[in-house]
Parts: C-alpha cells; structure tokens; sequence
C-alpha cells in the first residue's frame, strides 16, 4: 500500500515512516510549509527550513521520495483566521462547536477548518 507520511523532521513522523517501510508499505514523505511571513518569527522560534532538511535527510537515510509542499495559503486561511475569529468572539479553543466533524486532513492545529469542506 502507498502511504503518504508527513514527515516533520522530528523523531515520532521519522519512526512513522520506518515502521510503515518495515511492515512493506510504499512510503512517501512530504514536509508541509505553513507559513510564509518572516516578519513574525522572534528569534528563529519557527525555523522551518531546518526541519525541511531534517525531514529531507530522514527521507534520504530511508530511501523514500520526499516533498516540500506550500500549504501557508491553506494554513493562514482555515487555521489562522478561525483562531483570530473564534478568540475575538471569545470562543475557546477546544469548544466542540467549533469543527465538531473534524475532517479527513487536520495540519497545523486540531482547530479550525481541518479536512475538506
């Protein structure tokens, strides 16, 4: 079976991805950018081209093919603005109201517009 695994550099999507490989899967990694505006990072807190490469040299040492894919607009639009929203209207983060179906794709943050609509 072909199995697409988001890898994001760290140690849990890393051993995802073995885990599928070893049990004879088809495994392909994808790192997903989710942002673009440089004028908000404080001090290199979110330095998304290290876990690209990260990502990039997990992929290689397990001989999967590897993307970066730019979801920012998808990112800003379904995770971004509902948080801005949904905290100015006061509504809570983990209100069930709030995505109660949830969704086939979530990224970012279990809030918000995850999956297709």
């Amino acid at each position: 079976m072909r199995v697409v695994v988001g890898l994001s550099g760290g140690v849990d999507s890393s051993v995802a991805a073995w885990l599928l490989q070893q049990a004879g899967h088809e495994v392909i990694g994808i790192f997903m950018r989710n942002w673009h505006d440089e004028s908000v990072v404080i001090d290199n807190a979110c330095p998304w081209i290290d876990d690209a490469n990260d990502a990039m040299l997990v992929a290689s040492h397990l001989g999967i093919p590897f993307q970066v894919l730019d979801l920012s607009a998808q990112y800003k639009e379904r995770i971004v603005i509902v948080l801005a929203c949904t905290r100015e209207l006061g509504i809570q983060d983990d209100d069930p109201r709030v995505n109660p179906n949830g969704g086939a794709i979530a990224y970012g943050h279990p809030l918000g517009m995850s999956g297709t609509r």
